[in-house]
């Protein structure tokens, strides 16, 4: 059973060393592809002398993400479109990505930008999942303002990536040897030590080649895996890119060199044991056959650390040290103190084992009355792989004054309130509010120190219960002692500030310079659409956005990158969790085979199951509490509740499948020594049979060798 299990072992390790390297392949090459094919597509701007046509940029918001809106005048109709295009844009014409065509589920982005000409083929895209907008508005004149940029063509010289010191294949290449050099140094200096054992170095190279195999299939399903990605497609959430390219022959290489690298790597680290074995370690396992001795330190620690995390969460000064040392203390001390919950569990097992007389249990219940080390370390590293990212998740979501407010608005207020800014704003503004209906629009001018609204009587009104229409200048108090939902967004919003200083409201006059127009929508969805479509017909560069728009989508950023931290926290706990339930039952079974204790498979499930989830809980019970003091000092956040108590079921699922493989392992074994049995002569025991008493025997006297 533990040489199966140590083969499961080196196949795992060597998966996730392949998986781990094509991680880090895909995002570098990813990254440097969608640079360069931004560069290709960025303008190269010129005098107005020499340009062939004039640029300029605004933006979009859909579901929160804001994404790039491109309008194009081309003043030379025979110079290249930019990349992606077939041609140049018709007056009134719209070309939008793949992406954000097949987002468009009403028909709505299809007529936002002018009529819909097509999809920007992928040479134009930096992404292929990329939200982009290429549009050319009906009247040309706009053009002329000072804000569109004159641009000679596309394609800014290529500024040198941060991650492409070295070429990718070489970088790489680089990556995947340093798995076959950094093995060999503790290999050299175990060569020379003189605690060795003596043929140590045969011993390792034997133990090397039956290793290699099981390195070598999982390294190589972990390869195909990442290669069918690579050619066939799959999406990368923590860089939101796919890993689609071409198979060229450096990238081969580099492939191979990375699947040989990880499998040789992995079975000369898993065969470094062979170099310091020492055969008094089981004369050692034999005697430790009791519990681990009683010690004070581990129980302070913990209680140390929970005042500590008490403490920052409470919002004590030095908040960011407190919660460190907190996290640092229970993390030092969580091994020592599961190894005593699972010394606790194994003796309150050979108490009922002794009055049921179970099969199996006395086994289980020595192994667990020893406190496995094995067990200490699987709660220690468990708990590092949540505590890191629970603390980076809460500190993502955190929302300050600002971000709050304008979830306050979103809720209360929706898309009532569509704020629409232009560079040129001025140019279109009466075909707009002729458009949209002059007796709904706010226009928002900028004075000295303060932000003055003027509207129509109408619109004005809608503000709150005022008596009159004001032909003056009137401060808000005075006119709107109780307020709508749209004045209360205004007032959330900061642009009106009721009291002697604050904004000033009137129906007559242009009192500063127009910096906003403020449409009061009552048709929900569809009439902000239907302002969007208005707003990009006959403004220039417009950006039309709900109010508090910059704030939420800063919130729905910061929400993708918890999403992130969400994969690779489960991709830890998964590694974790493998790794550890491998190593403590890897543990259990060379127990058993060097102390010569029997017992029955669900005797061992049984303490496979019952370590595994005190582990687990410990851990978990850790990071919560390292989540919740992180929130109390921030004063928001979110904890990833569901993240965190992910590792108890998943720990339970690997558990019984590492159960059942070891039993179907060891049906298969007994059944081949039946086999042999039948066809070893009757003169004497055999070699194997001699073999296997004096490894395994109770009396073995191991220390005298």
């Amino acid at each position: 059973m533990s040489r199966f299990l140590r083969a499961a072992a080196v196949a795992f390790a060597s998966a996730v060393a392949v998986m781990t390297c094509w991680l880090a392949i895909g995002s570098h090459e990813s990254h440097n592809a969608a640079q360069q094919r931004n560069f290709a597509r960025s303008p190269v701007p010129v005098g107005p002398a020499a340009a062939v046509a004039r640029y300029g940029e605004t933006a979009d918001v859909l579901d929160g993400r804001q994404f790039p809106v491109i309008a194009l005048v081309p003043l030379a109709t025979a110079a290249p479109p930019p990349p992606g295009l077939p041609r140049w844009p018709a007056p009134g014409e719209a070309w939008l990505s793949p992406a954000l065509v097949a987002a468009d589920r009403h028909g709505d982005l299809r007529g936002r930008y002018g009529r819909f000409a097509g999809s920007i083929a992928p040479d134009g895209l930096a992404d292929r999942d990329e939200l982009f907008v290429y549009y050319r508005p009906p009247d040309g004149a706009a053009a002329t303002d000072g804000t569109w940029t004159s641009i000679s063509g596309w394609g800014q010289r290529p500024l040198q990536p941060l991650s492409s010191g070295l070429r990718a294949p070489t970088w790489l290449t680089v990556l995947a040897v340093s798995l076959l050099v950094v093995p060999v140094v503790p290999l050299a200096v175990a060569a020379g030590s003189r605690r060795l054992r003596r043929g140590a170095p045969l011993r390792s190279a034997r133990l090397f080649a039956r290793t290699l195999p099981a390195a070598t299939i999982g390294a190589s399903v972990a390869g195909g895996l990442a290669w069918w990605l690579r050619h066939h497609g799959g999406t990368l959430s923590i860089t939101d890119q796919r890993l689609v390219g071409a198979a060229d022959a450096p990238m081969a290489a580099v492939h191979v060199v990375t699947v040989v690298g990880a499998a040789v790597g992995v079975a000369l680290l898993a065969s470094l044991r062979g170099v310091f074995a020492d055969r008094r370690w089981a004369a050692r396992l034999r005697t430790a056959d009791q519990w681990i001795t009683s010690s004070d330190w581990p129980r302070r620690l913990a209680t140390a650390g929970t005042t500590l995390l008490i403490l920052a969460a409470l919002g004590a000064p030095a908040g960011q040290w407190l919660l460190l040392g907190g996290v640092l203390t229970m993390l030092l001390a969580l091994p020592s103190i599961t190894r005593r919950g699972t010394a606790a569990v194994g003796r309150w097992l050979l108490m009922r084992a002794e009055r049921r007389r179970s099969p199996g249990a006395p086994a289980a219940g020595r192994w667990l009355r020893r406190g496995p080390t094995s067990v200490g370390a699987f709660a220690g590293v468990l708990a590092l792989a949540l505590v890191v990212p629970a603390t980076v998740m809460v500190g993502a979501t955190v929302t300050g004054a600002e971000e709050r407010r304008a979830v306050a608005v979103r809720d209360t207020v929706g898309a009532q309130i569509v704020q629409v800014n232009s560079t040129g704003l001025h140019v279109g503004r009466d075909r707009f509010l002729t458009a949209v209906g002059t007796d709904r629009v706010l226009r928002m001018y900028r004075g000295d120190r303060s932000t003055v609204l003027v509207g129509t009587c109408a619109a004005l009104a809608r503000l709150g219960s005022g008596a009159a229409c004001p032909t003056t200048p009137t401060p808000t108090d005075g006119l709107y002692p109780q307020w709508s939902s749209f004045g209360r967004a205004l007032t959330t919003l900061g642009i009106i500030a009721p009291g002697p200083h604050g904004a000033l409201v009137s129906s007559v006059g242009e009192p500063g310079e127009l910096r906003a127009v403020l449409v009061l929508n009552a048709d929900g969805e569809a009439g902000r659409q239907a302002i969007a479509r208005a707003a990009f017909t006959l403004l220039p560069l417009p950006y039309v956005s709900l109010p508090g728009q910059e704030w939420l989508g800063a919130l729905r950023y910061a929400e993708d990158i918890a999403g992130w931290m969400r994969l690779v926290a489960l991709l830890g706990i998964i590694v974790a969790v493998v790794a550890g339930v491998l190593g403590i039952a890897l543990g259990q079974a060379t127990h058993r085979r060097m102390t010569g204790s029997g017992g029955t498979l669900a005797g061992s499930g049984w303490a496979l199951l019952t370590s595994t989830l005190l582990a687990g809980v410990l851990a978990t019970v850790t990071a919560l509490g390292s989540a919740f003091a992180m929130r109390g000092l921030n004063g928001s956040g979110d904890i990833p509740v569901l993240v965190l108590i992910s590792a108890l079921p998943l720990s339970v699922v690997v558990a019984a499948i590492v159960c059942l493989l070891c039993t179907l392992e060891s049906a298969t074994r007994r059944h081949q020594g039946r086999v042999a049995g039948r066809r070893r002569p009757s003169s004497g025991p055999g070699p194997e049979l001699v073999s296997a008493t004096t490894v395994s025997g109770p009396t073995e006297p191991v220390a005298s060798r």
